[in-house]
This record gives C-alpha cells, sequence and structure tokens, in this order.
C-alpha cells in the first residue's frame, strides 16, 4: 500500500457539503429509477398502452422525481413510493392495450 501511495501519491478526499451529497445520492437514485422507468415507458407506448393512463404514469413519475430532486427531507420515501405508483400505472397502461 506505501507503494501506491508513493506512487500517486494519494490524498484524502475532501469533505462533501450536505447538500453536494444530497445532490451526488439524489442523481445515484435518479439513474437506478430511469433503469426501470424508461423499459416501462418504451414498452408502454410501442404496445399502444391506454393513453390516459400512460400520460398520467409519465406525468406522475416526473413530477414525483421533480419533488425528490428538491430533497423534500421528511417525505422522500412517500414521494418514493407515488413514482413508484407512476411506474404501476404505465404497466396497467399495458394490461389495458
Amino acid at each position: 500500500m506505501r507503494e501506491i501511495q508513493r506512487v500517486y501519491r494519494l490524498r484524502p478526499m475532501p469533505d462533501v457539503s450536505p447538500a453536494a451529497g444530497r445532490a451526488k445520492r439524489a442523481a445515484e437514485n435518479m439513474k437506478e429509477n430511469m433503469g426501470l422507468f424508461v423499459p416501462l415507458l418504451l414498452a408502454a407506448v410501442v404496445g399502444h398502452g391506454d393513453a390516459k393512463l400512460l400520460v398520467a404514469g409519465a406525468w406522475t413519475f416526473f413530477v414525483a422525481r421533480v419533488v425528490y430532486l428538491v430533497g423534500a427531507q421528511y417525505l422522500r420515501t412517500l414521494v418514493w413510493c407515488v413514482g413508484i405508483f407512476g411506474m404501476g400505472l404505465l404497466i396497467a397502461s399495458l394490461a389495458g392495450a
């Protein structure tokens, strides 16, 4: 390990402010959720899902993610569940097709 430190001169990472840490965690959470949302949305659009449920689900997810990103600290779990509900509406739009 000392050899690596000598070669690369590893320095401790600076402390991150709470706002920067929150933004990083929110961005990582958004990437994880997009991995679920985008395929569901594409499947609902390509599968000609029920248009009203599709739009309602997409908007519900979008608004929930914006509120989550803003950082409603005490409501994050509830807002996350609302986003999941939006994805559920996308699944329901496929079931109704």
